[in-house]
């Protein structure tokens, strides 16, 4: 190809000097990442530096280049003669380039003089290189991509030959040639080191995988190891570089093993495919089960096959399979025992699984699994509502919850008879996020119903069975109260006329005989109190016809007055009656009448009951409760009768030889009224030896 001068060219003007002859100026090509500029970069291809020298000397030019050229600057792969400032930069900006007006032509360039055309001065290389004479030709990549330009230049003035071009051309196909060797080169290197971090990979993997793995070759009556990884070798209690070259017999396995392992490797060869199999291998923490898988790989040196195996422990796995399979046999059988059966229903395809107990719960054949099958059986009053309660579940999963649990009550017909269910399961969505399964279990509630509507019936009965009671005490209470209005008025009369008769008779013999019926009159009196105040507290009143009021009460000044009131009788008897109260108030929520009455009641039948002895009444705090006690040594009570003792109209004694009067209703008023004040009481007795009773009130 015959050089092109820059002026013939490319025209007068360097922003011009691209120009073709019909006037376009050729764009520069982008470099792109092509494999040979990975190593066209200065110092790294010792040989194109040659390149450059050797074309400077035979030239006899100052300044040689071998550059890249791109639509921004020029870059120096080798040079000879740049100033030291230019060389180190390794670059120059395309205003200092007339290699890339090679480049732009893919053609040779020759300036003879730049001085004959000064519209070429502006070129900044002329000022900062001192350049005045050029002649360059294209630079190719291996792949024939004009890449760039081989150069030479001078300070002075010359006339380029064709000697020149031809030798410049040459030495720039040498230069392509020796950038193609050490691309070929760099790319072995590159393969190799791929290579080998390829094949650490593997054996990084094969080491680290918990599998048992390796390739062995199969010998007529045994086993060659030739890899085998890190899990293998730590099996056998070595290392894998120990393993290899070893026969199988070498490393301690039987006959009947080797055997074993022979007949899969035979399978395998014989077929073409894996063979799999399990075997026992003893330990000494005891036998595991393992899971081998082999196939053929190739065949080594001497021709016999290569296999390779990958061995898995499976005990564990086989344990919880075994663990899986009891639980699940288990749950079988709780569900049949509770009369429970599950089932599951995938909304996408709209099956339904049924368990066998589910199944004969319900009726079904093994073979209908349509996800309605179940709504054809259902009652028809509660359809609806079955239909109902699974569409909200499923509509809650619908608005974003991540599940939603149903359960609803149902009735069936089966086998004629109307039985009673309770369905309970948890609606689930999909990856979408829609709802996709419901799982579940039903159970058969028919028992239940029945017991909850027998249960009703006792309650009904019991209800009126209550209301006829409350309708009997207050028919009693009636009674009771118009028996005392119609008693107490003539008794009322005989008392006061007795009273009368005794102040006239004071002195004469006839007052014995009336203190004789006062005496009779005030225990009637006391009688027909006793019999209309139980009554009423059976009723939930007290005495005084009002409900029982209780409040913060000091319960020593109710104890006093008792104390007091009975002093007197006890001295009469021969009885010390004692009572010490503490120094400090103790408070109990009581009412005062009521506490009073049944300290009275009990500290009479303590005097009444003692002779020559000691009856106690105590007060004291304790905790949330105030306990308070009358204590006596008087005759006791029999076993027999402190089983009854609290029991309206029981006496220790009864009919014609009791010792006492009374009605046999002081005890039963007593734990009445205990019981309405919030408290508890109970007895402690011996015959000839005496009785505690013991009061318990909530503290204020």
């Amino acid at each position: 190809m015959p050089p092109t001068t820059l002026q013939a060219a490319h025209g007068p003007a360097d922003g011009d000097a691209g120009r073709s002859d019909s006037g376009a100026i050729p764009p520069l090509p982008p470099l792109h990442d092509i494999p040979a500029l990975r190593v066209a970069h200065p110092g790294t291809v010792p040989a194109l530096d040659r390149v450059t020298r050797l074309a400077a000397r035979a030239l006899g030019a100052r300044t040689s280049l071998l550059t890249l050229v791109d639509p921004e600057r020029q870059r120096f792969v080798s040079q000879v003669g740049l100033p030291p400032a230019w060389a180190r930069r390794g670059e120059s900006p395309l205003s200092h380039s007339y290699c890339q007006h090679v480049v732009r032509t893919g053609r040779p360039v020759r300036i003879d003089d730049v001085a004959q055309h000064p519209e070429h001065l502006s070129n900044r290389a002329v000022r900062d290189f001192g350049l005045r004479t050029y002649l360059g030709v294209p630079f190719r990549s291996p792949d024939g991509e004009v890449i760039g330009a081989l150069c030479a230049a001078s300070h002075e003035a010359r006339e380029w030959t064709e000697d020149d071009r031809l030798l410049l051309e040459d030495l720039s196909e040498a230069a392509t040639s020796e950038l193609a060797r050490s691309r070929s080169d760099r790319s072995h290197a590159e393969a190799v080191a791929l290579a080998g971090r390829q094949s650490a990979m593997v054996r990084a993997f094969f080491d680290t995988v918990p599998l048992m793995m390796g390739v062995a070759e199969v010998l007529d009556h045994d086993i060659l190891h030739h890899i085998d990884n890190a899990a293998t070798a730590t099996f056998y209690g070595t290392t894998p570089e120990a393993m290899r070259g070893r026969l199988a017999t070498e490393l301690g396995a039987d006959a009947t093993s080797i055997g074993r392992w022979l007949a899969a490797y035979e399978r395998a060869i014989e077929t073409g495919q894996p063979a799999v199999f399990d075997y026992e291998h003893p330990a000494p923490a005891g036998a595991r089960t393992l899971s081998a898988t082999v196939a053929v790989v190739g065949r080594s040196d001497t021709g016999r096959p290569l296999c390779s195996y990958v061995v898995e422990d499976v005990t564990d796995a086989r344990q919880k399979s075994r663990a899986l399979q009891e639980s699940a046999d288990t749950l079988r059988l709780a569900l049949d025992s509770a009369h429970m059966g599950a089932w599951a229903v995938n909304l996408q395809s709209r099956v339904l699984e049924l368990s066998p107990r589910m199944r004969q719960l319900h009726g079904l054949e093994r073979s209908e699994n349509r996800s309605d099958v179940m709504l054809d059986i259902i009652h028809d009053d509660d359809r609806e509502t079955v239909r109902t309660t699974f569409r909200d579940g499923m509509t809650a999963v619908s608005n974003g919850a991540h599940g939603a649990d149903v359960t609803v009550e149902y009735r069936a017909r089966i086998a004629g008879e109307i039985r009673w269910f309770r369905a309970s399961g948890r609606v689930y969505p999909g990856r979408s996020g829609a709802p996709e399964r419901i799982v579940g279990a039903t159970f058969d509630i028919t028992d239940e119903k029945r017991y909850a509507a027998a249960l009703d019936e006792a309650r009904a009965q019991a209800e009126e069975a209550r209301r006829e009671a409350e309708a009997l005490a207050r028919l009693k209470t009636n009674v009771l109260q118009t028996l005392s209005h119609e008693i107490r008025t003539p008794l009322t009369a005989v008392i006061g006329f007795a009273d009368v008769l005794a102040g006239e008779l004071e002195g004469t013999p006839e007052h014995d005989l009336v203190a004789h019926v006062q005496g009779a009159a005030d225990q009637l009196l006391t009688v027909l109190n006793s019999v209309l105040d139980h009554a009423r507290l059976e009723a939930g009143f007290s005495s005084e016809e009002t409900q029982l009021e209780v409040h913060a009460l000091d319960v020593r000044e109710p104890a006093r007055s008792v104390a007091s009131l009975f002093q007197s009788w006890a001295q009469d008897k021969g009885v010390r009656l004692l009572y010490d109260p503490p120094a400090v108030p103790v408070t109990a929520m009581a009412n005062a009448g009521a506490l009073q009455r049944v300290l009275g009641n009990l500290v009479s039948n303590a005097v009444k009951f003692t002779d020559d002895g000691v009856v106690r009444l105590r007060v004291r705090p304790s905790g949330e409760r105030v306990l308070l006690s009358v204590e006596d040594t008087g005759t006791g009570m029999s076993a027999e009768f402190l089983e009854r003792a609290f029991e309206p109209f029981h006496r220790e004694s009864s009919g014609h030889g009791r010792k006492q009067p009374g009605t046999g209703l002081g005890l039963a008023i007593v734990r009445r009224l205990v019981e309405l004040m919030g408290g508890t009481i109970r007895v402690q007795s011996e015959r000839e030896v005496g009785t505690a009773f013991h009061i318990a009130l909530p503290a204020a």
